[in-house]
């Protein structure tokens, strides 16, 4: 799904919902702004989930979601903000973590 500089207004819920493209973008979404909340609960993405530059106004949930992608990294949330709370609780994240890429080797903390 593709949500390029898409404004919502009010709440976005994909909980539940299936995002897959395993070669690129399963969720797309540069620069996305969403008054309230966005919920992926329990949302199934097999792909990168893309929300660099989002503006969330309150709360982005990933809570029991499937998050996958055999090509790198799984979510990338690079210059995304989130004003209250973010629930990074997933049932499953493979292949891939926040700030690695391919390639990319991250300084030891």
């Amino acid at each position: 799904m593709r949500l390029p500089a898409a404004q919502i207004k009010g709440q976005l819920d994909c909980s539940e919902a299936v995002f897959s493209n395993p070669d690129g973008g399963a969720l797309t979404a540069h620069g996305l702004a969403v008054d309230t909340e966005m919920y992926l609960r329990q949302a199934q993405c097999t792909g990168e989930v893309m929300l660099v530059g989002a503006r969330i106004g309150e709360v982005l949930s990933f809570d029991q979601a499937t998050l996958t992608n055999p090509s790198g990294l799984a979510v990338d949330l690079e210059r995304a903000t989130v004003a209250k709370a973010m629930h990074m609780r997933p049932t499953s994240l493979k292949d891939g973590w926040p700030g690695q890429r391919p390639g990319h080797n991250p300084r030891p903390c």
